[in-house]
């Protein structure tokens, strides 16, 4: 009998044609989205070479500056925490994963960000360590950049990819698994699938990582000091109504002498994910509703999401939408608000029924963009956004929901006097109404029927 041949991830070396890739409508821009289409929905993933290929040189101040950062006191590392992002700050000391111990640095990209995650673990400072991972998060950010720029012209949406990239922000998360002992398990991290839409891994010289076939068979991933692993996240397998495959995977740790040390940058959407009117048809009919990026971190968090074969099939489902608003909506750019009236605030909602909203309404939480012309009053619902994030007066806070996230606002909405925006996505609203001043503490009313 002759021996299986065991599969092998996708390998593209973009360093061939890295010169003709900035230049679009050629042959090998064309047959690279091809490539990186077909192995997104073969595997869910692949390894690249290209010319963004950090030094030897570089790749070795980095891999020294990650573990200057791990030999920190546990008792430092474990200041890094964001509160309101589930995942994002520091994971470890934990029993059943001895070996693993990883810290996140959000919106890497951002030298100010990357200033402040090394503020809080050096209070002296520590430039090199700063400007080392800074540099490091925006080289990798460039590859990210033009694998989803080839994903959405693989697709025949490239109109899309602008307002896309600008909803993006990444995470940089380090880790670091130990060389395991001669009685412990060889268990770097669990089985799972990334929340994000794309996640690129680069690791020293130690293997480890495992990815899952979608016919369940194992591949151990071999990378070479210059290349990358390139990962589907869940966000992205949603946004292409399950076209692109998420693939489960773990670590394995085999070496016991040298530790393991990788970086992955992680890209998260700040607005509402949606799938593409021009991906849903009769052979293949929606099945996401639009959702909120950070809120299906959120929902992984809960006893639910924890306990589910699929988080986000069951974050989407969870989201309730009226059956009388069930075939009343369009697609279109969650950033478009044009057609709204003077003097108005608009922005995507997504439905989800509260238990004490009254009859015939929805409560919902407002935490993508506002639009906000001027002349409006100084006490009226809130003026501008900063970084993806909705300023909103202090006395409005008091009506906030019990588990709203930071910097957000649960409202009522009474469906029988709210326009129809037509260009809002599916399962969503457009809140186009006048602006009021209002003066009380507990209750705010806007015309038109919305209240807080």
């Amino acid at each position: 009998m002759g021996s299986e041949t065991l599969p092998k991830l996708p390998f593209l070396d973009f360093s061939k044609i890295e010169e003709d890739l900035k230049v679009p409508d050629t042959t090998y821009w064309f047959k690279a989205c091809n490539d990186v289409r077909e192995a997104f929905e073969e595997y869910g993933c692949f390894i690249v070479e290209c010319n963004i290929t950090l030094s030897s040189e570089f790749r070795s101040e980095v891999f020294g500056s990650l573990k200057e950062l791990f030999d920190l006191p546990t008792e430092t590392k474990m200041k890094n925490r964001y509160d309101q992002k589930p995942l994002n700050g520091y994971v470890g000391q934990i029993p059943k994963l001895p070996l693993h111990e990883s810290l996140g640095i959000n919106n890497a990209t951002s030298l100010e960000a990357t200033q402040s995650f090394t503020n809080i673990m050096w209070p002296h400072g520590n430039g090199s360590f700063c400007k080392t991972l800074n540099t490091y998060a925006k080289v990798v950010a460039e590859l990210d950049r033009m694998v989803s720029r080839m994903v959405f012209e693989s697709y025949g949406l490239e109109k899309y990819h602008d307002s896309y990239m600008e909803s993006i922000t990444y995470l940089l998360r380090v880790l670091k698994n130990r060389a395991p002992k001669e009685d412990e398990s060889n268990l770097g991290f669990v089985t799972h699938t990334d929340k994000s839409f794309t996640t690129i891994l680069h690791q020293n010289q130690i293997n480890g990582l495992q990815i899952d076939t979608r016919d369940s068979q194992k591949i151990d991933v071999e990378l070479s000091p210059s290349s990358f692993i390139v990962i589907a996240g869940d966000a992205l397998m949603a946004w292409s109504n399950d076209r692109i495959h998420s693939p489960s995977h773990r670590v394995i740790i085999n070496e016991r002498a040298i530790d393991r040390y990788s970086l992955g940058l992680f890209s998260f959407s700040n607005g509402i994910v949606e799938v593409p009117e021009e991906l849903v048809d009769e052979q293949r009919p929606l099945k996401y509703k639009p959702f909120e990026h950070l809120g299906l971190l959120r929902f992984f968090r809960t006893d639910e999401g924890l306990k589910s074969k699929c988080p986000i099939k069951a974050y989407s489902d969870s989201i309730i939408v009226p059956d009388h608003l069930q075939n009343h909506f369009h697609s279109g750019s969650p950033l478009d608000s044009s057609g709204s009236p003077p003097d108005s605030i608009s922005t995507w909602i997504t439905f989800n029924q509260h238990p004490r909203s009254p009859p015939e309404s929805i409560s919902i939480l407002i935490t993508s963009r506002v639009n906000q012309c001027s002349g409006s009053s100084p006490d009226s619902f809130s003026t501008h956004i900063t970084s993806g994030s909705i300023n909103i007066p202090d006395h409005l806070r008091l009506n906030q929901h019990p588990g709203s996230p930071p910097r957000s606002i649960s409202i009522w909405i009474t469906f029988g006097v709210n326009r129809q925006h037509p260009r809002s996505p599916l399962d969503s609203i457009i809140v186009s109404n006048h602006l009021r001043a209002c003066h009380h503490a507990y209750r705010a009313s806007f015309a038109n029927s919305i209240w807080l």
